[in-house]
């Protein structure tokens, strides 16, 4: 090949084999031991996650993010879950609880829009009147206030495990947005947050 390198050779892979096989088994650790003996499933899949190695590459993220909502799909049906209020009929309350507690997942506002039944300008211009933050803006709150709670609970919690956990698709997202909703980064919180 005349010393040139092809498409893969000495660039870092979009997977990495052995993070593949450490997400695979952590899965299934979570399928058969921790998850259906659980009374706090969110609390086994971040057990799950502080495990696993952050993913470098916005394949593995993706690739972490489906499995993780496909596992909870098919294993969460036999988990106790606490009971959850009826859903307001009023759409937007309706994106806010979702954004509340679904905060990890890949929110567009396609998806948002079609899952409470609304037309997506109607619903980003009803949401701010209610709200007085976009819907982007709130989902970013959110996930940075469970991250805040995350990471004074937890100390030994891997921060970019957390940052993952509450749906961040990047370490540097997570500590700009951290950083310009708490004014901190995510390790001087902690310090700040932890008991002495």
């Amino acid at each position: 090949m005349n010393g040139q390198l092809g498409p893969h050779q000495g660039a870092k892979p979009p997977i990495r084999p052995d993070w593949l096989t450490t997400v695979v088994r952590e899965l299934q650790l979570l399928a058969g031991a921790i998850l259906p003996s659980a009374t706090d499933p969110d609390a086994a899949r971040n057990t799950m996650l502080a495990r696993i190695t952050a993913p470098e590459s916005q394949l593995e993220s993706y690739l972490l993010c489906g499995l993780l909502s496909e596992a909870e799909l098919h294993l969460g049906a036999g988990v106790h879950r606490p009971e959850v209020p009826p859903v307001s009929r009023n759409p937007v309350q309706q994106i806010a609880t979702l954004l509340t507690k679904r905060l990890n997942e890949h929110w567009t506002l396609e998806r948002l829009a079609h899952t409470v039944g609304s037309n997506r300008s109607r619903l980003q211009i009803e949401f701010k009147r209610e709200f007085a933050t976009s819907i982007h803006q709130y989902l970013v709150r959110q996930r940075i206030e469970e991250a805040k709670r995350r990471l004074a609970a937890d100390a030994t919690a891997k921060v970019e495990a957390i940052a993952w956990s509450v749906g961040f698709q990047s370490k540097k997202a997570f500590y700009d947005a951290f950083r310009r909703e708490t004014g901190l980064t995510p390790g001087t919180f902690r310090a700040n947050a932890s008991p002495e």
